[in-house]
C-alpha cells in the first residue's frame, strides 16, 4: 500500500516517547530511513511526514478552545500529533502539495497555493521547537548572492563570478575570463539521490552561445570562471564536522564541467585543510546552519575553491558508498540541540 511506502512513522510506539518529526517526500529513501532508525534507536519516537502527501492524506488543523487554548494537530496515518509533544523537527525537504488529476482546473492553482501557505504557516507556529535547521534559516541560505557574501566575508577562495540577465554584461565577463566560463541556475531541478527528474547541469559556454545570450534576459543565470580542477569534493558539514567525498577527475570520462553530474563516478574519501574548514565553520554558524552540502574543486595546483553550499543538498551517495556515518551525525545533533533547550528551560 502507498501509505506502508510512504509513512514509514513508528506510530505504534510509546506516546510517553519524545516526538521528532522528518520532513520529506514520498519519493525520497535511504537517507531518510536512515536517520530515522538512529532516532528511534536514541528512544525518540521518530516519525516520518511526507510533505507531497498533505492534503490528501496528511490534515494539519490549528484552532482555539476555550479550555485548552490553541490546539495545533497534525494528523498522520489516523492518528493525531500535538505540537506539543513534537520536541524535534528534521528539515530534509518541503515538497508542493500532491492534488488529484481530476481536480477543476479553475481551483488548482488555489487549492495548491491555500494548502501552501496553510502548511507552511503551520511550520512557522513550531518555531520554539528544535529544528535542524529552521525555514528561515534554509530559505534564506538557498539565495546564492547571500551565501557569496557570507563567503567572501570569511576570505574563502572563490571562482570569478556574474549572476546576471544582462547579454552585454555577460558577453564582457566572458572575454574577461578569456572564454573559460561555465553557467549554472540559482535554483535545484533534480532533487533525488537517483538523479531522476528534470535537471539543467552546469555548463561550459563556448563563443557560440554568446551570439544567442538575448534568452538569457528572462532568465538570470549564474556564471563562473570555469577552475581547471583536479578534483570535486561533495562536502556534508554536520555541526561542526565534515564528511567528505572526492572525485578524481582523470577517472571519469566526461564533457561536463561538473563531474558529479555523472552517475558512473566513483566516490573517494577526501579531507580538507583545517584553515578552510575553520572559515566554513565561521560561515556555517553566521547562516545559523547545522547541515550544508558544499561543491568545493581541488585546482592542479593544490588550491581548494568553494562554489556554493546547498542547506538540504544531498549526501546519500557518500554514507553509501564511502560508509561515512552522516545519518548518525544528523540524529546525534538533533538530540543535542533537544537536550540543549532542556537544560535551557529548566
Amino acid at each position: 500500500m502507498i501509505l506502508d511506502r510512504c509513512f514509514v512513522t513508528g506510530l505504534s510506539n510509546s506516546k510517553f516517547m519524545d516526538t521528532i518529526l522528518l520532513l520529506s517526500h514520498s519519493g525520497d529513501y535511504y537517507t531518510i530511513d536512515n536517520v530515522q532508525k538512529h532516532l528511534k534507536q536514541m528512544g525518540y519516537r521518530a516519525v516520518r511526514i511526507d510533505t507531497d502527501m498533505y492534503p490528501s492524506q496528511l490534515s494539519v488543523d490549528f484552532y482555539r478552545e476555550t479550555e485548552t487554548g490553541i490546539k495545533k494537530v497534525i494528523t498522520v496515518e489516523g492518528e493525531d500529533i500535538d505540537a506539543s509533544d513534537i520536541k524535534g523537527i528534521w528539515l530534509r525537504r518541503i515538497w508542493s502539495p500532491k492534488l488529484p488529476d481530476d481536480l477543476d482546473p479553475e481551483y488548482r492553482a488555489y487549492c495548491a497555493n491555500e494548502s501552501s501557505t496553510h502548511f507552511n504557516n503551520y511550520l512557522d507556529t513550531l518555531d520554539k521547537t528544535c529544528w535542524m535547521d529552521n525555514p528561515s534559516d534554509v530559505y534564506k541560505a538557498q539565495n546564492k548572492l547571500y551565501q557569496m557574501e557570507e563567503a567572501v566575508k570569511e576570505n574563502i577562495l572563490m571562482p570569478e563570478t556574474l549572476v546576471s540577465n544582462n547579454p552585454e554584461r555577460i558577453t564582457r565577463f566572458f572575454n574577461k575570463v578569456n572564454g573559460n566560463m561555465i553557467a549554472k541556475m540559482q535554483t535545484v531541478l533534480s532533487v533525488s539521490m537517483s538523479g531522476n527528474g528534470p535537471e539543467f547541469r552546469t555548463s561550459k559556454i563556448e563563443e557560440s552561445d554568446i551570439e544567442g545570450l538575448d534568452s538569457v534576459r528572462y532568465s538570470p543565470m549564474i556564471f563562473q570562471e570555469e577552475i581547471t580542477k583536479k578534483a570535486e569534493y561533495r562536502v556534508i558539514y554536520v555541526d561542526g564536522k565534515f564528511y567528505c567525498g572526492r572525485i578524481d577527475n582523470d577517472t571519469v570520462a566526461s564533457d561536463s564541467p561538473d563531474i558529479k553530474s555523472n552517475r558512473s563516478v566513483e566516490w573517494n574519501n577526501g579531507t580538507l585543510p583545517a584553515d578552510l574548514q575553520a572559515k566554513i565553520c565561521r560561515m556555517m554558524s553566521n547562516m545559523n546552519l547545522s547541515f550544508g552540502a558544499i561543491d568545493i574543486v581541488e585546482t592542479n595546483d593544490g588550491e581548494f575553491v568553494y562554489l556554493e553550499v546547498n542547506p538540504v543538498g544531498e549526501w546519500g551517495m557518500l554514507e553509501m558508498y564511502l560508509d561515512l556515518p552522516i545519518s548518525k551525525a544528523i540524529a546525534e545533533t538533533i538530540d543535542r540541540k533537544i537536550k540543549d533547550r532542556s537544560l535551557q528551560t529548566e
